[in-house]
């Protein structure tokens, strides 16, 4: 069905003369007298009878224009939703993050929601090796964390956006307190307060034992403020509590040049929708700022 021509008998039908539809569809009257008299042998129906004043619809010529008004409503509709789709201010997206990335979380919501207030946002707070789980099943588009790992993992695609200062963290009078060097034996000593680690050792090579292990940035905190527990994590997500002095880091990096490689990971060779690309360039402007600040004390 030719939607132009629908439109055509739809705007006919509300003037009811040829003079004053052609004008306002910007066509001439023979135009779009040929227009409507195409459609009506295609339908093999008259929508029109023709009088001195002008026209008016057949009554099957007004059922037919009933179908035609709900397709252009229909046709409006998706232009608008298209509109907002390539724009990034409507649609659905589902990314994951990675526990110690949860301070920005609100942040990027805030930057992004704020301008787009129709779009629909579902998140997942996992591991990293949970996280390439969930997206390889489908069930994410993409999720912003270290990429180490996923760039081992065969079909996933990870473009590195800023190096995030990282490391070992304790309670302000831990027993480690004020040392100038720590060893990986003193770090045995205690226990490791951190995200599930994924294995091989890619991340940290003389891990403490025991372990205790959580998603939630914050009751990570909760131990190490209230325990003899070494935690491991970015700077950024200790940064209330290193600020008022409550907790504080260890000379020992976390990777070399202590600092985590956080990136976005998708499937490869998918498309990003506009939407998902609003919320990677928030992200990426958060990290930037909390890598420059790093950058700066450092």
């Amino acid at each position: 069905m030719d939607l132009r021509k629908l439109r055509h008998v739809h705007v006919l039908a509300e003037e009811g003369n040829f003079t004053r539809a052609a004008r306002r569809l910007n066509l001439t009257q023979p135009a779009l007298t040929r227009s409507v008299q195409s459609l009506e042998t295609a339908l093999s129906l008259r929508l029109f009878d023709r009088h001195a004043g002008g026209v008016r619809p057949t009554v099957d010529g007004e059922r037919v224009l009933e179908h035609a008004r709900a397709m252009l409503r229909l046709e409006s509709s998706l232009r608008s939703e298209v509109g907002l789709l390539a724009r990034g201010d409507a649609g659905r997206v589902a990314f994951g993050i990675g526990p110690m990335l949860v301070p920005i979380l609100g942040p990027v919501l805030a930057r992004v929601l704020g301008k787009a207030p129709m779009l629909e946002v579902r998140v997942e707070i996992e591991s990293v090796h949970v996280l390439a789980e969930l997206l390889l099943d489908n069930r994410i588009d993409f999720f912003v964390a270290d990429i180490l790992h996923a760039r081992t993992v065969a079909d996933l695609e990870a473009t590195e956006l800023h190096a995030i200062a990282a490391g070992y963290f304790i309670r302000a009078d831990h027993p480690l307190a004020g040392r100038a060097a720590i060893s990986a034996a003193d770090l045995r000593a205690y226990p490791l307060a951190s995200p599930a680690l994924v294995s091989g050792g890619e991340v940290l090579l003389d891990a403490p034992v025991p372990a205790i292990t959580c998603e939630d940035c914050a009751t990570l905190k909760q131990v190490t403020l209230a325990t003899d527990a070494v935690m491991l994590g970015m700077n950024l997500s200790m940064q209330p509590e290193l600020d008022e002095g409550r907790i504080v880091a260890l000379p020992v990096v976390l990777t070399p040049g202590g600092h985590s490689q956080v990136g976005v990971v998708q499937r490869a060779g998918r498309t990003r929708s506009a939407a998902a690309q609003r919320i990677i360039a928030a992200f990426d402007a958060e990290l930037a700022f909390h890598a420059k600040t790093a950058s700066g004390s450092a």
